[in-house]
C-alpha cells in the first residue's frame, strides 16, 4: 500500500531541510538567496496544515500558497531572458506531466504511483530545460500549480473553489527532488569527466 501523500511530502521536505542546515545549501538552493530559502523551509511545515479563506466562496491550502508566492518571488528576480525559459518549461512539463498521466500511465499504474510519476518526469524535463535551483523550482511550481488553477477556475461555477491538496504537495516536492538529484547527477558527471581528461591530459 502506498505512502499517504502527506507523509511523502513532509518526509521529503525533511530531507531538504536537514541538506540546507546542515550545509549543502549549493546543492539544494544554488542560485537562491540563503534567507529566502530559509524562510520557505521554515514556513513551509507551518502553512502545509493551514486552510485560508478565499474571497467569496472556497478556500486555499496553506502549502499551496506558500509555494505559489515563493514560484512567483522566483520569477520576480529573475532576468528576463530566464523568466522566459523557466516559464517556458514549466508549461513544457505541465504537459508532459497531463500527457503521461492521462495517455500513459492511466492503463498501466496505480493511481498513487500515476502522479508520482508524472511529477518525477516534470522535475526531469525542468532539470534538462533550466539552470540553476531557482529556474528549475520556478519551472516544477508552475508545472504543478497551473493545473491545479486551471482546475479551479474551471469549476469554479459549481460550487466553492479549493486550491491545493495533499496530493498537490506531494508532487511539487518530488518534482523538486527530481529536477535537483538530476542536475545533481549532472555535475558529478561533469566534474568526473573533467578530472578524467585532466589526468590523461597530465
Amino acid at each position: 500500500e502506498a505512502m499517504p501523500p502527506a507523509y511523502v511530502a513532509f518526509f521529503i521536505w525533511c530531507s531538504f531541510a536537514i541538506l540546507w542546515w546542515t550545509g549543502w545549501r549549493k546543492e539544494t538552493a544554488d542560485g537562491i538567496p540563503d534567507a529566502a530559502a530559509a524562510v520557505f523551509l521554515a514556513g513551509w511545515p507551518v502553512m502545509a496544515w493551514r486552510e485560508i479563506p478565499l474571497p467569496g466562496a472556497g478556500e486555499v491550502q496553506g502549502a499551496f500558497l506558500w509555494t505559489l508566492l515563493a514560484m512567483l518571488g522566483l520569477f520576480w528576480r529573475m532576468e528576463p531572458y530566464r523568466r522566459a525559459m523557466a516559464a517556458s518549461a514549466g508549461f513544457l512539463a505541465s504537459s508532459l506531466g497531463v500527457w503521461l498521466t492521462y495517455a500513459v500511465l492511466m492503463e498501466a499504474a496505480p493511481g498513487w504511483a500515476m502522479g508520482r510519476m508524472a511529477a518525477a518526469a516534470a522535475g526531469v524535463c525542468a532539470a534538462l530545460l533550466v539552470r540553476g535551483a531557482d529556474g528549475q523550482i520556478a519551472a516544477v511550481s508552475l508545472a504543478v500549480l497551473a493545473p491545479e488553477l486551471l482546475e479551479g477556475v474551471w469549476n469554479a461555477e459549481n460550487g466553492p473553489v479549493r486550491l491545493g491538496s495533499a496530493e498537490n504537495a506531494e508532487s511539487w516536492w518530488i518534482g523538486v527532488l527530481a529536477a535537483r538529484a538530476c542536475a545533481a547527477a549532472a555535475w558529478a558527471v561533469r566534474a568526473g569527466w573533467g578530472s578524467l581528461v585532466r589526468k590523461k591530459g597530465g
